[in-house]
């Protein structure tokens, strides 16, 4: 009996491979004894080198050196060397089984049976047209007599049921195009009502794949894993599960007539022609064709009182009515089935809507969302809801204004209603005034005497939007023009359905014809009868005239109007009158009303009154604001007048200030001095700004704005020391070096000033103006390795180094800040000035650190600070053995002691935000180090509050952003309380010089680009003594197996290697009760932050969905949103997730790799993590181009989690060193794993 092995072909390939060997396309073959390989030559386009592996009693591998292979793929020339291998006889199987399994299998002997062999008709007999030949399509299956009976049996019971087929042509190159493939989709309910999937493809004459993934089935250890997909072969024994599939999917099959030759071209050509018929307008094939764009057409309807709603229709080719939006929207986000008409209906998952009705869609649905809200919070307030949309939408509002920007320049139908008649056609929009007429007649009382003017005509009906207002009118949908907004509003208050009928007196004729009717002209059709009439009743206008005098301690102003030849004094002493009783007589031409809006307004700028009646203001800070903004105002009423004692008091210009700077040691000196002023005056300026007074008065009486930029700088200055204002004008102000770039940037900015700075002060500002040309030189070894930007970095922080500054290399994460301190670390050792270097950072980036110094600075020691408290302390004694101390926080504040009498050339913090509290022991032992240059890394110097920028600094440079309530005093509370612009650019010039952060797509402009990089993490005590355990077990037990066992053992052997690698990511995956930590969750979890904070979307990929339920706690517990995709995920709800993703602000998205590792866009995302390393290499490229792939705009950021001296780091090394062996080893299928020798997969651990 031969070894069964054409079931590893598809029938195409099989008859491939038959044709090259009869045609002697097998050259020539060698075998190797000792490993029972053969090695065969097959000519096909080139010369393919075949190997073929076989055991006792299966084909053990199968390799073929063609490109189809390359894939995993079995190929043609493989099927031709085993058909060579069959004749001549090197497939027969060993008959050595043992006399009790011959018993065994001597009780029961499964029969074959042909279930589906196709029954010859006779001549009399017409057979029934069957497209799909169900007999081709098993031929290459096995079936045994009890698993058909069990199949029908699960049919009968309904515990294998069919829930869908679907008939379509493949969309894949390797396949037919032309030929249709059928699907059939069906559920195995067990006894306990679980749902298992099981699912089979056919052609037309052949079974393309099958699935079952019920976990009790007999076949299930015979199935090849893809991707955690668990496909059964398409050929040899068939499970119950998938004959009884099989057997539904016939009978389906056969009553629904599916199946035709007719090919993809034909059917496309069909529907085009087909006429227009109820049998034709049946929908063939959805799944095949191509569906056409769904299309939406908007429809505004007018009612008689010119209110405006919209109904819409849609479909592709015929246009229906949607009767219900809401459904509507709910049908399209779910990508269901809409029914349109008695036959007619629209899939939402076949089709997608056109460019424009896309845009239409979005507003049906922001309205039907917004709709929905509001009637959810009337339901909760009163119990009751109601607004839902239905069949249109109201216009009004921000709809309104929505609609009109949607449709600007586009066409649309309307509906306009008059009782019982309407008139249709098709409008657009446009933006104008509306037609308004208006007759102006005169009025009489019952005498015959004139008695007004009566003002009556038409305006269209006006709908308010949020922002505009609109009316229908001359089939155009018209946005009013900005400008008539009030004037508009006022007339729709008094209209009455579009009439306008007014009334005007006599007292108030004089200003509705003066004011009013002016503004009416400009959007009115006026007509005015008999207006001569009129315009004798008209009173003259006021004009207003304001007198203002200065005596020694007040302003006063005096009021007067004159209407024509008559003057009427407004401000006139009143004494006189009231104590005689007179009652003060007002001529009926006085405009009473706007006399006194006159007299109120001046009242603002001179509140008080002098006996004599005139209005007179006495305070100081009164009468700047008269002459800052009260004159002006004054002028704009009517004529100003003033006395020349009036004129000579004046608000100052800005007088001609002069700071000089100088630098004395690490020391800058100050003076300010001025040729407008004297210096006491100086001085009393600079004390009013500090009691923060808008203005200063001058001796003479004049006034200074204190407003000025001038001013505002010149206090400024004193803030940046303790000093009085008289030590800054007699030169004794002194302030700290790390001052001058931001003295520089204030005297740049601020062209009031005339300043002299001397020759040092010059050339520190013209070092970091030109960072890019300083001679600070790349070691040689990077000089090929760094980016531009990144020596752009190394030169800025050389430069801060140079004048003893400290500095934030806050670049996004990525962009490699760690590679710029290692360049400036290197050079300080090339320069001979690197004493000792200690590096602070989170302890799950301790060994990060020493592999990227062992990888770019091999030259440079490094000793990490571990171990016992006695170890630690041995370590920092002996600091001078090593060029780099590597600590983290945590220990640092533990050995703080221990660094007292030690002083670092270069202390550098990573991820510096572990310091954001200054209170905190971390941000306290930072600083207490002795070290001469600082640096702090962070791609988040702010995360949540301002203070946490002033604690790194406090690092840096003591005292450069002040004491903390200072700073929270005069710089954080302003900008976070207040949104003070002043307070924040004071901040931002005073830090900009001492931060370098750079983001991806400023700095990668070859984008999109994918930047991998390796995190090490280092195992605490007990998840090593785990690992070691458990690795020492697998040596032990690979040790002691036979070749035999070895063989026989290996399903037991690849699970002990997987517990191996789940102890990597989190023992807890296989011990229950591990209560350690886990290196790489919390590396993770730092990762994760960190990205989020730099405002990035992450991918997290894990091959154990266990491992991702502990992360999903880790994030809920830091009140993280995320949405995570498993093998359990319906295809359909992958989408929606997918969809939500890369739309909203969800920030993760928790990946098991086998089940969204290839087919997901999900290009909202730029960083991936890849928590553990998969065997297959390719598949985990293919995770990662989810993210990386066209649509990303974004530069890629892919970090692998590698736990350091395991496996993990093997698996590493072999793809770098082995690359084709390692191609075998981590290939996807658990296949290429057990085909490892025993030496192999003890290199591993």
């Amino acid at each position: 009996m031969n070894i069964t092995w054409k079931y590893l072909f598809s029938n195409t390939i099989l008859k491939r491979g038959e044709s090259y060997y009869r045609n002697g396309n097998v050259l020539s073959s060698r075998s190797n004894e000792n490993s029972n390989t053969k090695t065969f030559y097959v000519q096909g386009t080139g010369l393919y080198t075949v190997k073929i592996t076989r055991g006792k009693k299966s084909i053990k591998k199968v390799q073929c050196n063609c490109p189809y292979a390359r894939g995993g793929a079995f190929c043609k020339h493989m099927a031709a060397a085993l058909f060579q291998m069959e004749r001549n006889g090197d497939l027969e199987v060993d008959s050595l089984q043992s006399t009790a399994a011959a018993k065994a299998k001597a009780l029961h002997k499964p029969t074959k049976v042909f279930p589906f062999k196709e029954k010859r008709s006779t001549a009399n007999e017409e057979t029934p047209y069957q497209y799909y030949k169900f007999d081709k399509i098993t031929e290459n299956s096995t079936f045994y007599s009890d698993d058909f009976e069990t199949a029908k049996k699960l049919i009968e019971s309904k515990h294998v049921i069919l829930k869908n087929v679907y008939e379509g042509f493949p969309g894949y190159a390797y396949r037919q195009q032309n030929e249709r493939e059928c699907t059939a989709y069906g559920l195995y309910i067990d006894a306990r009502k679980n749902e298992h999937d099981i699912r089979m493809t056919f052609s037309r004459e052949e079974l393309l794949s099958t699935y079952c993934s019920v976990p009790t089935c007999p076949e299930g250890q015979k199935r090849l894993s893809y991707y955690h997909y668990m496909y059964t072969s398409p050929s040899g024994r068939m499970c119950a599960h998938l004959i009884a599939l099989l057997l539904l999917a016939q009978d389906y099959v056969i009553k629904k007539r599916l199946g035709d030759a007719t090919d993809l071209e034909a059917l496309r050509l069909i529907r085009e022609c087909r006429e227009d018929s109820a049998v034709s307008r049946k929908l063939y094939l959805t799944e095949q064709i191509a569906a056409k764009p769904i299309h939406l057409e908007p429809r505004l309807d007018v009612d008689e009182d010119g209110q405006l709603s919209l109904v819409f229709k849609v479909g592709d080719e015929k246009l229906y009515v949607i009767k219900d939006l809401s459904e509507f929207v709910n049908i399209a986000e779910a990508h269901g089935e809409m029914q349109l008409g008695t036959k007619t209906k629209i899939s939402f998952a076949a089709a997608s809507f056109d460019e424009e009705s896309r845009k239409l869609y979005n507003f049906i649905k922001k309205e039907v969302k917004a709709a929905s809200v509001r009637s959810m919070e009337l339901y909760r307030k009163f119990g009751q809801s109601y607004g839902e949309i239905k069949g249109s939408i109201p216009l009004q509002g921000r709809a309104l204004d929505d609609f009109f920007a949607l449709m600007e320049d586009r066409r649309f139908p309307f509906v306009q209603k008059y009782g019982r008649s309407k008139n249709a056609g098709e409008a657009v929009c446009a933006i104008k005034s509306p037609r308004i007429e208006l007759l102006i007649e005169n009025i009489e009382d019952s005498d015959g005497s004139f008695d007004g003017i009566r003002a009556h005509g038409e305006i269209s009906t006006l709908v308010d939007g949020a922002e505009y207002k609109y009316f229908f009118e001359d089939v155009s949908l018209n946005r009013a023009v900005a400008k008539d907004s009030r004037i508009l509003e006022a007339l729709m208050s008094v209209n009455d359905y579009g009439s306008i009928d007014l009334k005007i007196g006599r007292r108030n004729l004089s200003e509705f014809y003066h004011k009013i009717l002016p503004a009416l002209e400009e959007i009115a059709d006026v007509q005015i009868k008999d207006e001569q009439t009129i315009e004798k009743y008209l009173y003259p206008q006021p004009e207003f005239s304001f007198f203002l005098d200065a005596n020694d301690d007040a302003f006063t102003c005096a009021v007067k109007v004159q209407y024509k030849d008559k003057v009427c004094e407004l401000t006139k002493s009143k004494t006189k009158e009231k104590q005689q009783g007179e009652t003060e007589i007002i001529e009926e031409y006085r405009d009473i009303r706007t006399e006194n809006e006159v007299l109120s307004n001046v009242r603002e700028f001179f509140p008080q009154q002098n006996e004599d009646g005139t209005l007179c203001c006495d305070e100081e800070e009164q009468q700047y604001r008269v002459l800052e903004s009260g004159v002006d105002f004054l002028l704009k009423l009517g004529d100003v007048h003033a006395t020349d004692r009036f004129q000579r008091v004046t608000i100052r210009r800005k007088p001609q200030i002069t700071v000089g700077v100088r630098m004395e040691s690490d020391l800058l000196k100050l003076k300010l001095s001025s040729t407008d002023l004297t210096d006491e005056e100086l001085i009393d300026i600079l004390n009013s700004y500090r009691s923060a007074k808008k203005y200063h008065r001058l001796r003479n009486g004049d006034f200074i704005r204190m407003e000025e930029n001038t001013m505002e700088e010149l206090a400024s200055f004193m803030s940046l020391s303790k000093a009085k204002p008289s030590d800054f004008v007699k030169g004794d102000m002194e302030v700290p070096t790390y001052r001058a770039l931001y003295l520089d940037k204030v005297l740049e900015k601020n062209d009031s000033f005339y300043s002299r700075r001397d020759h040092a002060f010059k050339h520190l500002v013209k070092e970091f103006k030109t960072v890019s040309d300083s001679e600070h030189e790349l070691p040689e070894s990077l000089q090929h390795i760094m980016r531009s930007y990144q020596e752009f970095g190394y030169k800025w922080l050389r430069t801060i180094e140079h004048y003893k500054f400290g500095g934030i290399l806050a670049d996004d994460m990525g962009l490699g800040k760690t590679l710029q301190i290692i360049s400036v670390l290197l050079a300080a050792k090339q320069e001979d000035r690197l004493e000792e270097a200690l590096i602070v950072t989170p302890a799950s980036l301790v060994y990060n650190w020493k592999e990227e110094f062992a990888k770019f600075a091999p030259e440079l020691s490094t000793a990490i600070i571990a171990g016992s408290k006695d170890e630690r302390e041995e370590q920092i004694k002996n600091v001078e053995k090593a060029d780099i101390l590597i600590t983290s926080y945590d220990l640092l504040k533990r050995d703080i002691l221990y660094y007292a009498d030690k002083t670092f050339s270069y202390q550098i913090i990573d991820e510096a935000q572990y310091i954001k509290t200054h209170t905190t022991a971390a941000a306290k032992s930072v600083k207490a180090v002795n070290s001469r240059v600082r640096f702090a890394l962070t791609g988040t110097p702010i995360e949540n509050r301002l203070s946490e920028l002033w604690s790194i600094f406090d690092f840096l440079m003591p005292g450069f952003l002040y004491g903390y309530e200072k700073f929270r005093k005069e710089i954080e509370t302003p900008i976070v309380k207040h949104n003070d612009k002043d307070a924040m650019n004071k901040l931002k010039r005073l830090a900009e010089p001492f931060i370098l952060r750079r983001l991806k797509q400023d700095v990668l402009s070859d984008l999109p680009e994918k930047n991998e990089e390796i995190y090490y993490v280092h195992f605490d005590k007990k998840q090593q003594n785990l690992y070691d355990g458990q690795a020492l077990h697998m040596k032990q037990l690979l040790e002691r197996q036979s070749d035999e066992m070895f063989q026989k053992n290996k399903m037991a052997i690849l699970a002990e290697i997987t517990k191996i690698r789940q102890i990597c990511c989190d023992p807890s995956l296989c011990f229950e009760n591990y209560d350690g930590e886990s290196a790489k969750r919390e590396t993770c979890m730092e990762l994760l932050k960190s990205a989020i904070d730099g405002g990035h979307k992450i991918l997290v990929f894990s091959q154990f969905r266990s491992l991702l339920e502990l992360l999903e706690k880790d994030l809920q517990s830091e009140g993280i949103s995320y949405f995570k995709i498993t093998g359990e995920t319906k295809k359909e709800d992958r989408i929606n997730l997918v969809n939500r993703f890369n739309r909203d602000e969800t920030p993760i998205f928790l990946i098991s790799l086998k089940a969204g590792g290839t087919g997901l866009n999900l290009t909202g995302a730029d960083i991936v993590i890849h928590f553990d390393p998969w065997w297959n290499i390719a598949a985990q490229n293919q995770a990662t181009d989810r993210a990386h792939r066209i649509g990303q705009t974004k530069t890629v950021s892919v970090y692998k989690l590698i736990a350091k001296d395991s496996i993990e780091e093997k698996i590493l090394k072999m793809q770098e060193e082995k690359s084709a062996l390692a191609d075998e080893i981590l290939s996807g299928n658990t296949g290429g794993l057990m085909n490892m020798s025993r030496a192999e997969l003890l290199e591993l651990l």
